[in-house]
Protein backbone atom coordinates (compact mmCIF):
# COMPACT_ATOMS: atom_id res chain seq x y z
CA UNK A 1 0.00 0.00 0.00
CA UNK A 2 1.06 3.58 -0.59
CA UNK A 3 0.74 5.95 2.37
CA UNK A 4 0.80 9.73 2.46
CA UNK A 5 2.53 10.83 5.68
CA UNK A 6 1.68 14.14 7.39
CA UNK A 7 3.92 15.39 10.20
CA UNK A 8 2.99 17.46 13.23
CA UNK A 9 3.21 21.21 13.77
CA UNK A 10 6.71 22.64 14.04
CA UNK A 11 8.26 19.61 12.39
CA UNK A 12 9.21 18.51 8.88
CA UNK A 13 9.30 15.47 6.65
CA UNK A 14 12.82 14.47 7.66
CA UNK A 15 11.93 14.49 11.36
CA UNK A 16 8.77 12.47 10.70
CA UNK A 17 10.79 9.94 8.71
CA UNK A 18 13.09 9.45 11.70
CA UNK A 19 10.16 9.27 14.12
CA UNK A 20 8.47 6.54 12.08
CA UNK A 21 11.59 4.65 10.96
CA UNK A 22 11.19 1.64 13.33
CA UNK A 23 7.50 1.39 12.50
CA UNK A 24 8.03 1.54 8.75
CA UNK A 25 10.86 -0.99 8.92
CA UNK A 26 8.69 -3.50 10.74
CA UNK A 27 5.73 -2.94 8.40
CA UNK A 28 8.01 -4.05 5.57
CA UNK A 29 9.18 -3.02 2.15
CA UNK A 30 5.90 -3.97 0.46
CA UNK A 31 4.52 -0.58 1.50
CA UNK A 32 5.51 2.86 0.25
CA UNK A 33 5.58 5.98 2.41
CA UNK A 34 5.61 9.49 0.96
CA UNK A 35 6.39 12.34 3.34
CA UNK A 36 5.01 15.80 2.61
CA UNK A 37 7.64 18.42 3.42
CA UNK A 38 5.14 21.23 3.52
CA UNK A 39 1.81 22.35 2.28
CA UNK A 40 2.15 25.81 3.77
CA UNK A 41 5.29 27.10 5.51
CA UNK A 42 3.98 29.16 8.42
CA UNK A 43 7.35 29.47 10.13
CA UNK A 44 10.10 32.02 9.35
CA UNK A 45 11.82 31.51 6.01
CA UNK A 46 15.16 30.65 7.65
CA UNK A 47 13.66 27.77 9.62
CA UNK A 48 13.13 24.30 8.16
CA UNK A 49 10.08 23.58 10.26
CA UNK A 50 6.55 23.69 9.02
CA UNK A 51 2.88 23.82 9.90
CA UNK A 52 0.02 23.01 7.58
CA UNK A 53 -2.19 25.78 8.97
CA UNK A 54 -2.47 28.34 11.76
CA UNK A 55 -5.42 29.19 14.00
CA UNK A 56 -7.27 31.10 11.29
CA UNK A 57 -10.18 29.23 9.71
CA UNK A 58 -9.17 30.47 6.26
CA UNK A 59 -5.69 29.00 6.75
CA UNK A 60 -7.21 25.64 7.67
CA UNK A 61 -9.46 25.58 4.59
CA UNK A 62 -6.52 26.56 2.43
CA UNK A 63 -4.52 23.64 3.82
CA UNK A 64 -7.38 21.26 3.03
CA UNK A 65 -7.46 22.51 -0.56
CA UNK A 66 -3.69 22.15 -0.83
CA UNK A 67 -3.88 18.61 0.57
CA UNK A 68 -6.53 17.69 -1.98
CA UNK A 69 -4.45 19.11 -4.81
CA UNK A 70 -1.42 17.14 -3.59
CA UNK A 71 -3.42 13.90 -3.52
CA UNK A 72 -4.79 14.55 -7.01
CA UNK A 73 -1.41 15.37 -8.56
CA UNK A 74 0.90 13.03 -6.62
CA UNK A 75 -1.52 10.19 -5.91
CA UNK A 76 -3.13 7.81 -5.84
CA UNK A 77 -2.56 7.01 -2.18
CA UNK A 78 -4.16 4.07 -0.41
CA UNK A 79 -3.92 5.54 3.06
CA UNK A 80 -2.83 8.48 5.21
CA UNK A 81 -0.64 8.43 8.31
CA UNK A 82 -0.91 11.63 10.34
CA UNK A 83 0.67 12.76 13.60
CA UNK A 84 -0.85 15.54 15.73
CA UNK A 85 -1.65 18.47 13.41
CA UNK A 86 -1.19 16.19 10.42
CA UNK A 87 -3.75 13.80 11.92
CA UNK A 88 -6.23 16.65 12.46
CA UNK A 89 -5.82 17.78 8.86
CA UNK A 90 -6.27 14.24 7.56
CA UNK A 91 -9.32 13.59 9.75
CA UNK A 92 -11.03 16.78 8.60
CA UNK A 93 -10.28 15.96 4.97
CA UNK A 94 -11.69 12.44 5.35
CA UNK A 95 -14.79 13.59 7.26
CA UNK A 96 -15.53 15.86 4.24
CA UNK A 97 -17.92 18.17 6.08
CA UNK A 98 -16.66 21.60 5.09
CA UNK A 99 -17.31 23.93 2.12
CA UNK A 100 -16.17 22.37 -1.15
CA UNK A 101 -15.49 18.93 0.34
CA UNK A 102 -17.87 17.18 -2.04
CA UNK A 103 -15.54 18.00 -4.96
CA UNK A 104 -12.37 16.57 -3.37
CA UNK A 105 -10.58 13.27 -3.92
CA UNK A 106 -11.13 12.06 -0.36
CA UNK A 107 -12.84 8.85 -1.55
CA UNK A 108 -9.54 7.69 -3.04
CA UNK A 109 -8.17 7.17 0.51
CA UNK A 110 -9.05 3.70 1.81
CA UNK A 111 -7.65 3.78 5.36
CA UNK A 112 -6.01 6.11 7.88
CA UNK A 113 -3.62 5.94 10.83
CA UNK A 114 -4.08 8.75 13.35
CA UNK A 115 -1.29 9.20 15.92
CA UNK A 116 -2.11 11.61 18.75
CA UNK A 117 -4.97 12.96 16.66
CA UNK A 118 -8.00 15.09 17.48
CA UNK A 119 -11.55 15.38 16.12
CA UNK A 120 -12.03 16.95 12.69
CA UNK A 121 -13.39 20.42 12.14
CA UNK A 122 -16.79 20.76 10.53
CA UNK A 123 -18.63 23.66 8.97
CA UNK A 124 -22.40 23.26 9.19
CA UNK A 125 -24.71 26.09 8.19
CA UNK A 126 -21.73 28.42 8.15
CA UNK A 127 -20.63 27.58 11.72
CA UNK A 128 -17.29 25.89 12.44
CA UNK A 129 -16.91 23.42 15.30
CA UNK A 130 -15.19 20.15 16.11
CA UNK A 131 -17.05 16.91 15.47
CA UNK A 132 -18.58 15.11 18.46
CA UNK A 133 -19.82 11.56 18.79
CA UNK A 134 -23.19 12.45 20.29
CA UNK A 135 -23.98 14.99 17.56
CA UNK A 136 -22.40 13.54 14.46
CA UNK A 137 -22.04 9.76 14.77
CA UNK A 138 -19.37 7.93 12.80
CA UNK A 139 -18.56 10.43 10.06
CA UNK A 140 -15.26 8.78 9.05
CA UNK A 141 -16.29 5.44 7.61
CA UNK A 142 -13.08 3.91 6.28
CA UNK A 143 -10.87 1.60 8.40
CA UNK A 144 -8.84 3.64 10.88
CA UNK A 145 -6.11 3.13 13.47
CA UNK A 146 -5.91 5.37 16.54
CA UNK A 147 -2.61 5.44 18.40
CA UNK A 148 -2.43 7.64 21.48
CA UNK A 149 -0.84 7.92 24.90
CA UNK A 150 -2.74 8.17 28.17
CA UNK A 151 -0.14 10.69 29.41
CA UNK A 152 -0.75 13.01 26.45
CA UNK A 153 -2.59 16.26 27.36
CA UNK A 154 -4.63 15.64 24.20
CA UNK A 155 -5.56 12.09 25.21
CA UNK A 156 -9.30 12.78 25.47
CA UNK A 157 -9.28 14.45 22.04
CA UNK A 158 -7.69 11.34 20.54
CA UNK A 159 -10.42 9.22 22.10
CA UNK A 160 -13.09 11.56 20.73
CA UNK A 161 -11.59 11.21 17.25
CA UNK A 162 -11.81 7.43 17.52
CA UNK A 163 -15.47 7.64 18.52
CA UNK A 164 -16.53 9.48 15.37
CA UNK A 165 -14.90 6.80 13.19
CA UNK A 166 -16.81 3.70 12.17
CA UNK A 167 -16.51 1.06 14.90
CA UNK A 168 -16.29 -1.81 12.42
CA UNK A 169 -12.76 -1.63 11.07
CA UNK A 170 -11.43 0.61 13.86
CA UNK A 171 -8.22 -0.26 15.68
CA UNK A 172 -7.00 1.46 18.85
CA UNK A 173 -3.77 1.40 20.84
CA UNK A 174 -2.76 3.24 24.00
CA UNK A 175 1.04 3.32 24.12
CA UNK A 176 0.76 4.79 27.64
CA UNK A 177 3.16 7.64 26.90
CA UNK A 178 2.81 11.30 26.01
CA UNK A 179 2.41 13.30 22.81
CA UNK A 180 4.86 11.24 20.81
CA UNK A 181 5.46 8.39 18.41
CA UNK A 182 6.91 5.62 20.58
CA UNK A 183 10.05 3.95 19.24
CA UNK A 184 10.69 1.10 21.68
CA UNK A 185 10.68 -2.44 20.29
CA UNK A 186 7.61 -3.38 22.35
CA UNK A 187 5.58 -0.32 21.36
CA UNK A 188 6.59 -0.68 17.72
CA UNK A 189 5.48 -4.32 17.67
CA UNK A 190 2.10 -3.36 19.13
CA UNK A 191 1.63 -0.56 16.57
CA UNK A 192 2.57 -2.87 13.72
CA UNK A 193 0.04 -5.46 14.87
CA UNK A 194 -2.89 -3.03 14.92
CA UNK A 195 -1.88 -1.35 11.63
CA UNK A 196 -1.43 -4.67 9.84
CA UNK A 197 -4.89 -5.71 11.01
CA UNK A 198 -6.41 -2.58 9.47
CA UNK A 199 -4.43 -3.06 6.25
CA UNK A 200 -5.89 -6.57 6.02
CA UNK A 201 -9.40 -5.24 6.62
CA UNK A 202 -8.86 -2.57 3.96
CA UNK A 203 -7.69 -5.03 1.36
CA UNK A 204 -9.92 -8.02 2.05
CA UNK A 205 -12.85 -7.25 4.36
CA UNK A 206 -14.44 -3.97 3.28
Amino acid sequence: MRFLCLHGMGSNARVFEVQTAPLRYKLGATHQFEFVEEIKNLFPADEDYYAYFNEEVESFFSALADLDEYIRTEGPFDGIIGFSQGALLAATYLAHQYPGAEDTAYESIKCAVFICGSPPWQVIDGNARTAKEGLDGDIIRIPTVHIYGSEDPGYEQSLELSRICRKQGRGQLDHEGGHEIPRSAESTARMVWVIEDIIYRTLFVQ
